[in-house]
């Protein structure tokens, strides 16, 4: 015959298992943050930059010094800003998603 007390404890292969999903959790979690990070700055780098280089090709082929290389940079800029917007903006629905999901589940 069983004890109460056996019944009411966990199992210690259910902790483990629950230590090892909430590891793996925190972990995925770390990792999208990272994810995250390195693509804002490579959305806005890249819009400078390709702003950057069609304004100076255009300005060198047209033979205007600068004004070209200026208005493309302040475009690559907004371009680059806008895709980071519409990152943030996905990234809020996916989470309000996310979140809608959770709750349905309990």
């Amino acid at each position: 015959m069983k004890d109460e007390n056996e019944n009411s404890s966990p199992d210690i292969d259910d902790v483990g298992r629950r230590i090892s999903d909430a590891k793996k959790a925190h972990e995925n979690k770390d990792r999208k943050q990272h994810n995250s990070a390195s693509r804002l700055s490579v959305e806005l780098l890249s819009g400078v930059l390709v702003g950057l280089a069609f304004g100076y090709f255009l300005d060198k082929w047209l033979d205007t010094k600068p004004i070209f290389f200026i208005i493309f940079f302040f475009l690559g800029v907004a371009g680059g800003v806008l895709n980071i917007y519409k990152l943030f903006r996905n990234s809020v629905d996916e989470d309000s998603s996310n979140a809608v999901d959770e709750n349905n589940d309990k």
